[in-house]
């Protein structure tokens, strides 16, 4: 802002000394500088776009390439994972050599211009008869002017190019996490008790080309424990990103008892919670870990006790030589895989969620805890609308509805036969 006013300030002293002659060259000067700017910004935007996909596919390689580290030495693909990292790294390291070298340009071409303006300013000033010595003060002050105003112009320069490079990134985030709300306040007057969450005539996808969900229409109600089957890829995490409003349908809308969700996001995304596969969880004591995010002086402990109870924590809690209080390691190292899962439910109950989402949460498990695990979740849905993603088809048995989803659209099966 102090490099705006500075400009300002200077460019209308000038203009006050001689006007035909500043603003001849003003003029000059500001339209061989757009035309600049426009031709690289179109490139700025191009490399911008480039070092994003790029810089996103080498980052997926390289925790690939780490996750599954074991199996690709055994299965004799360093190579391979080294090759499509060494690919990406090249194009994105090509699109920040380009944006680099570009901002030095402006500046070179800022005094080329200021130069040429120079010659002509002396033109100007001739065909205005003004004495030799009176010229000769005007260039001073000019010179003076120029020394000060460059440095700033090209500054400016510099920073909107920059914004303009990072711009493929900034539309990325926001079209993937960030929409436009009516209403942002994140009291929960708009939304009630649940009685039943309606998806109409929903379209999405991330690219054009591959649709996932196409005039997608289901309406899922509470105390029921609806399963979601589907093959990998067919669209299961997006629909739990689409119903816990983390992205938005290209069309069409999702309502929690007839009022859109996207009214009031904050206040609805209060009323869900997602117990995923792998349960984040802090290290820290059991009671931060359910309670989270809550001072300790504000943890309800009543509360507390009975979403140990329903999670079926209770007695294990109350084993340990500091209870509530043990801590649980980095990632839950002291939890069981299904312990963890536990801990996941009883944060969702103190959060007194009306919408459950089950992510794929049982992979993990063996036959019989995964067993035992969905017979403790009946017990929810006298509180809550239980959605159960998974894969295993073996599970319909335990769900009141069942879906499956398939060529870009839900399939329901009320009897719980196996799907074909």
């Amino acid at each position: 802002m102090s490099e705006f006013f500075l400009l300002l300030f200077i460019l209308s002293f000038l203009i006050y000394l001689n006007p035909k002659s500043a603003l001849t060259v003003f003029i000059i000067f500001g339209v061989s500088s757009f035309l600049f700017l426009k031709i690289l910004e179109k490139k700025l935007i191009k490399w911008g776009e480039l070092k994003n996909y790029h810089g996103g596919e080498a980052l997926k390689v390289l925790q690939e390439s780490l996750k599954g580290f074991k199996e690709i030495k055994l299965s004799n693909l360093l190579n391979f994972f080294f090759s499509k990292f060494k690919f990406h790294n090249k194009h994105l390291t090509d699109a920040s050599r380009k944006q680099v070298i570009s901002s030095t340009i402006p500046q070179y071409y800022l005094e080329f211009v200021a130069i040429l303006s120079f010659i002509i300013f002396i033109i100007t000033l001739n065909f205005q008869g003004v004495p030799g010595k009176d010229i000769i003060v005007y260039l001073g002050v000019y010179s003076v002017a120029a020394f000060k105003i460059l440095p700033s112009i090209n500054r400016l320069v510099n920073s909107f190019n920059t914004i303009k490079f990072g711009q493929a990134c900034i539309n990325n985030v926001y079209e993937n996490i960030f929409f436009k709300t009516s209403n942002l306040n994140s009291n929960d007057t708009k939304y009630g008790k649940l009685n039943s969450i309606n998806f109409k005539n929903i379209n999405f996808y991330y690219e054009k080309e591959k649709l996932i969900f196409q005039n997608l229409n289901i309406n899922l109600d509470r105390e029921k424990i609806i399963g979601v089957f589907g093959e990998s890829g067919s669209g299961k995490s997006t629909f739990v990103n689409l119903l816990c409003g983390l992205v938005k349908p290209k069309s069409g809308i999702i309502k929690y008892n007839q009022i859109s969700i996207y009214e009031n996001i904050i206040s609805y995304q209060k009323k869900l919670s997602v117990v995923p596969q792998d349960v984040f969880i802090l290290d820290d004591s059991i009671k931060h870990n359910i309670a989270i995010g809550i001072d300790s002086k504000n943890i309800d402990k009543d509360l507390l006790d009975q979403c140990l109870k329903q999670a079926h924590l209770y007695n294990f809690v109350n084993s340990l030589p500091n209870k509530y209080n043990t801590r649980l390691g980095e990632n839950g190292v002291f939890l069981s895989g299904g312990q963890k899962q536990r801990i996941g439910i009883a944060r969702a109950l103190y959060k007194k969620a009306e919408i459950i989402i089950f992510d794929e949460s049982t992979n993990s498990l063996d036959e019989y805890t995964e067993n035992q695990f969905i017979k403790n979740i009946q017990e929810l849905k006298k509180t809550a609308l239980i959605i159960f993603i998974t894969h295993k088809k073996q599970l319909s048995s335990f769900f009141d509805e069942t879906y499956l989803l398939k060529n870009q659209t839900f399939l329901l099966n009320k009897k719980n036969n196996d799907f074909h």
